[in-house]
């Protein structure tokens, strides 16, 4: 079987898998979510309280397709969504990334309040307006096939990945059919998350074995594959090995190929508590990311945790009176980190364009910076540029991600121009592998591709048929590359 249709295989086992997580009573599926319209009138903490109940949040909106399907769901009363006005910026409850909007002209306006309501008639467009908090509306809840949280996870046979696959505070996860073999063409997905100021150490049992070529554990430092990966685990050498997140978030992945098994893994993971204490004795929220934090919270130099800001509103004038239940007075938004109210002078309302710096392009969907550069080289001399400026060549991992990369990235810099474009691929370990060591989960090849002998990269043809075509790395020929890294906010 060839490695395009082995990783055709690992997307459809992957996706047939997550067939059978369902989405909780009364919940409809639309793609990767659920969703469901809830017609008692509830205050809108209310609402985040019920929708919590689920394992979910009030609905986050991502595109304008998300927006239109919710419109479908609800009724033509207006409905409370997940967006709410922080000290700085509008973020959505779920605290995904704040990269589409849709308001109603004249809107945002903080003199109507600081939470956000979507008018579900086509008379407005089905836009967005601001609500009163305390106002009681109808709301749609949206959360994930399988979204119990457990500590261990569930026995599956050897072909069926564990579901539910969300594991909170400490627990156990496991391969399928542990301790006895795993199947093949698997793709299962494992969310660890333990309160805010710890971090999460994962213990690895002693009988770690999985075939050492193309049976992989990916253990990511955050909440999906974008984040830092801090192990590929393979073979024997997760034997009783050790990892510890420097978040209270890890994502794994177990990709196993269409030959050989094993006997697979087993893992317990706990939470941490971080080293220290912020300056007034509060608890640490985590490491500072280059310096950064989140909203709400400053990076303390001397030991680089996040610590509340005390005394002072991020937007650097003074607090005022103590949030009620997570409210303020009209004008006002609560900080969170300190309790405290805020004027809202200063709180942006569209989504933050990225910190990537001159020369780069920001992909909100994905929250990464790229960077073409005219300039031809071999694949080598493009890798070492990348990397000099703390990037890795492009990594791609989704259809959306790779319609940015050839519309935003290279048409838009190349214009019509015929170009073949180095990024991250190649087979220099035996196997297709990022260059970034990211996990290969999408493919867009071109007929009769891939080529996998020794030594092959992966380019990008810029002019229809648009697609993936694999070369030596070593032509003579040099070419123009796509460099990528995260932004910071």
């Amino acid at each position: 079987m060839s490695y395009a249709l082995q990783l055709t295989s690992l997307t459809f086992a992957f996706l047939f898998a997550g067939a059978f997580a369902q989405c909780p009573n009364g919940y409809t599926l639309h793609l990767n979510n659920c969703y469901q319209y809830v017609a008692d009138v509830l205050p809108r903490l209310k609402a985040e309280e019920q929708c919590q109940q689920d394992n979910g949040y009030l609905a986050s909106i991502h595109s304008k397709a998300e927006n239109d399907f919710i419109v479908t769901l609800a009724k033509s009363a207006p409905i409370w969504i997940g967006l709410v006005a922080d000290v700085q910026n509008y973020v959505w409850s779920d605290n995904s990334a704040f990269d589409y909007y849709n308001w109603y002209k004249g809107f945002p306006n903080l003199d109507y309040g600081n939470c956000v309501v979507l008018l579900p008639t086509a008379q407005y467009s089905y836009e967005w307006i601001n609500g009163n908090c305390p106002d009681s509306k109808p709301f749609v809840c949206k959360t994930t096939p399988g979204a119990h949280e457990s500590t261990v996870a569930p026995t599956s046979g050897p072909n069926t990945c564990p579901m539910p696959n969300k594991f909170f505070s400490s627990g156990t996860i496991q391969s399928p059919g542990y301790p006895t073999q795993y199947g093949n063409n698997l793709n299962c997905t494992y969310h660890l998350r333990v309160p805010v100021g710890n971090t999460i150490t994962i213990q690895f049992s002693s009988d770690f074995s999985t075939e050492l070529c193309c049976d992989s554990v990916f253990i990511f430092d955050g909440a999906d594959s974008h984040a830092k990966l801090l192990a590929r685990l393979s073979g024997k050498n997760g034997a009783n090995k050790v990892i510890t997140s420097t978040t209270n978030l890890v994502f794994i992945t177990f990709i196993t190929d269409q030959t050989n098994t094993d006997k697979g893994w087993s893992a317990n993971f706990s939470a941490s508590a971080l080293a220290g204490k912020c300056p007034d004795g509060s608890s640490v929220y985590g490491p500072c990311v280059s310096g950064l934090c989140p909203v709400g919270y400053a990076c303390t130099t001397a030991s680089n945790n996040c610590c509340p800001t005390t005394g002072v509103c991020p937007n650097g004038g003074a607090p005022t009176v103590d949030c009620t239940a997570g409210l303020c007075p009209l004008y006002q938004v609560c900080n969170t980190a300190t309790n405290k109210c805020c004027s809202t002078t200063g709180i942006s309302t569209t989504p933050s364009p990225g910190n990537c710096g001159a020369g780069w392009n920001y992909d909100p969907m994905t929250q990464y910076c790229y960077r073409l550069y005219k300039t031809e080289n071999t694949w080598n001399v493009a890798s070492s540029t990348c990397e000099s400026i703390g990037a890795e060549l492009v990594s791609i991992h989704s259809a959306g991600e790779n319609d940015y990369v050839m519309n935003n990235v290279i048409a838009s810099h190349l214009g019509s121009f015929d170009y073949f474009v180095w990024s991250g691929l190649n087979t220099f370990s035996g196997q297709l592998a990022w260059s970034d060591n990211s996990p290969v989960n999408y493919i867009n090849w071109l007929p009769g591709e891939p080529n996998l002998n020794s030594n092959q990269c992966m380019v990008l043809q810029s002019w229809n048929p648009v697609g993936w075509k694999m070369t030596q790395c070593s032509v003579t020929a040099a070419l123009p590359f796509i460099c990528k890294k995260p932004a910071s906010h």
